[in-house]
């Protein structure tokens, strides 16, 4: 079974027993008369509103009502034939203008979705001035027509469609404004046809001319009319538009004075009031620049706007003149001694032309021996213009000698430096104390030669291409080839022990550098100490700066011979100490020889390894002291020689 849901109400004044599909058109409702209107068919509700109750919402019609009396209202609504018919209503609202926007659920006063012909939408407390808003839907979407009146409750509506005068609003214009239709100028959306009043309720025309037109409060009113059906008297509707006319500004633009096209940018600022714009030939952001492109009489606007909205616009003339140009030419150099006339080149301007020269003189041209020289040149328009000139007289060049020194007789060179100072190209003849030489043309102020010849150097003659010869500076550069140091390490071969240590040496010199078989520095005093093997050389520094290298020099490690004989031995047979054991090391060749009290050779052996065991001719040896005789070849290849006594004893 369908169910009920709420109804709205929306003020847009419209005619009686018509309807709308939508919110927008709304037409009003008298609850003092029954409203007839032919169904719509085949029509659908617009997307937006929450039409609650109301699943579907076929060929609808929209009305508003606006509450004049406080209380309830009961609508019945009935269809003819007697067709299914169905309703919703939302309410209350306050603001017609945005009622169509709240067609919320929170806002769903009754609603029905019955399959009945006969509805009855009620109205609770309703409160003057507010506003409802009732759907009524032909369901059945047959041909029909749709009665609706109130039939119960203390309630009414208000049975006027409201004149719309618009809303209030402030409206400022300048004297100077053109004229404008006053119903242009409101708020909303005021209906035509209303009256005009001024300050004086005077009735006035709806067409205002700022330029005699006075400023004051204006009054729109447009009558209302009662709803079809009702004889009720209704109230007019009121707005007012406040008009300020604001006085234009206006401007004063004095008189602005000739300008020479080299003169500065002119900064225009003597229009009153300030604040506005200058426009025109060679203008830009305010500023006038005069050039060759604008000469003669130039229009310059100025146009300004007040706070309030109001403008005013002027012009003056600007004359731009042309400046003339002024040359005295490049800038030159004139032979020592001598004079020049200069003759200036004039284009452009106004003639005549004045002269004022750097000496003070006024005359056309002038002569001139050296300096800077100035020209201010003044046209008949007052625009002026100069020039200068630099003439140069050629100077006595001079001519300066340095560098030299003492060198190494390695080859090694250096430089005699010459300077010019005068006109290039320039020539040289120098000596070294031996022979001369001589350079022509030399292009630039600078010029060296590289020697590894000694001898005392001197300039003989330098001039420029005039041949003024230059003053000399400076004098007897020696040149000095010092000889490189020898150094001869001493020992250049030694052979060392273990626990050896050999002192080398090369003599004296500035600083020392000893490097290693693979050229790694090792030592940087004059004496290198040695205790391993070494392979070795040595790089010095003379006195004078030059450095030498000696040929290299070897520090070889060899093993020492090491040899023991016990002093006593035991021969007995007692298999304790009974052999004379000789223990060595580092031995290549190896002969011992032992004898006894009276030198008779008891023992000899060339065997290290072997040992004596105490017998002499396969007999005990006597018991006593016996002499040795060691002769041993090391394994350096040096020999080593030993001799002693031994106890045999039983």
């Amino acid at each position: 079974m369908k169910r009920l849901l709420v109804a709205l109400f929306f003020i847009a004044p419209q005619l009686l027993f018509a309807q709308s599909p939508n919110c927008i058109g709304a037409e009003p409702f008298c609850t003092g008369t029954t409203a007839t209107f032919a169904a719509s068919t085949n029509t659908t509700a617009p997307v937006g509103p929450y039409y609650d109750c109301l699943f579907t919402q076929p060929n609808p019609a929209f009305y508003y009502l606006q509450i004049d009396q406080p209380g309830n209202l009961t609508i019945n609504m009935f269809s003819t034939p007697l067709v299914d018919i169905d309703f919703i209503c939302w309410g209350p609202f306050t603001d017609p203008t945005t009622m169509c926007d709240s067609l919320t659920q929170a806002n769903v006063e009754d609603c029905s979705y019955s399959a009945a012909p006969i509805e009855d939408c009620d109205i609770m407390n309703a409160v003057t001035g507010q506003f409802y808003v009732l759907l009524i839907t032909n369901f059945s979407n047959q041909p029909c027509n749709i009665d609706f009146s109130q039939t119960s409750g203390n309630g009414t509506t208000d049975c006027c469609i409201l004149g719309d005068a618009g809303q209030d609003n402030n409206f400022t214009a300048c004297n100077s404004d053109p004229s404008f239709i006053l119903e242009s100028e409101l708020n909303g959306a005021p209906a035509s046809g209303g009256t005009w009043y001024d300050n004086s309720w005077n009735i006035i025309s709806n067409t205002f001319n700022p330029v005699n037109g006075t400023s004051g409060i204006y009054s729109y009113v447009v009558q209302s009319t009662p709803t079809p059906g009702s004889s009720v008297p209704c109230p007019d509707d009121t707005s007012f538009l406040t008009i300020s006319i604001n006085p234009d500004p206006i401007i004063i633009f004095p008189l602005l004075n000739d300008l020479c096209t080299n003169e500065p940018p002119l900064i225009l600022n003597n229009a009153t009031p300030a604040g506005g714009v200058y426009s025109g030939n060679g203008v830009n952001a305010g500023i006038f620049t005069p050039n060759n492109l604008i000469l003669g009489s130039n229009t310059i606007t100025y146009n300004i706007t007040d706070a309030n909205g109001c403008s005013d616009v002027e012009t003056q003339t600007i004359t731009v003149n042309e400046t003339p140009n002024v040359s005295l030419g490049l800038d030159t150099q004139i032979p020592c001694r001598s004079t020049i006339t200069i003759t200036p080149t004039l284009i452009g301007g106004a003639m005549p032309y004045a002269y004022l020269w750097s000496d003070g003189s006024i005359s056309t041209d002038v002569t001139v021996s050296d300096g800077l020289i100035d020209l201010i040149v003044t046209d008949a328009n007052g625009c002026i213009e100069s020039d200068d000139v630099v003439i140069t007289q050629d100077i006595t060049p001079v001519a300066t000698i340095s560098g030299g020194g003492p060198i190494c007789d390695d080859g090694t060179t250096t430089n005699i430096d010459f300077t010019f100072s005068g006109l290039l190209p320039w020539n040289l003849t120098y000596t070294n104390g031996s022979i001369s030489a001589t350079i022509n043309n030399i292009n630039s102020s600078n010029y060296s030669i590289i020697t590894s010849n000694s001898g005392q150097y001197n300039i003989l003659l330098a001039d420029d291409p005039n041949a003024c010869n230059a003053d000399i500076i400076g004098g007897n550069i020696i040149v000095t080839v010092n000889p490189l140091p020898t150094p001869v390490i001493n020992p250049d071969f030694y052979e060392l022990y273990t626990g050896e240590e050999i002192a080398l040496t090369a003599g004296t010199y500035a600083d020392y550098w000893w490097y290693d078989s693979n050229d790694s520095l090792i030592f940087r005093n004059e004496i290198l100490i040695v205790d391993s093997t070494l392979t070795t050389y040595l790089v010095v520094e003379s006195d004078k700066g030059c450095f030498g290298t000696s040929v290299t020099a070897q520090v070889a490690y060899i093993p020492r011979v090491i040899f023991f004989i016990p002093n006593t031995f035991t021969p007995n047979g007692d298999e304790h100490n009974d052999l004379l054991v000789t223990i060595g090391e580092n031995i290549a060749t190896f002969y011992m020889v032992i004898a006894n009290r009276w030198g008779e050779v008891v023992y000899t052996t060339n065997d290290i390894n072997k040992f004596w065991d105490g017998k002499f001719q396969g007999k005990p040896a006597k018991q006593g002291t016996y002499s040795y005789q060691v002769d041993i070849i090391g394994t350096d290849k040096r020999p080593f020689n030993t001799s002693g006594t031994v106890n045999a004893i039983y």
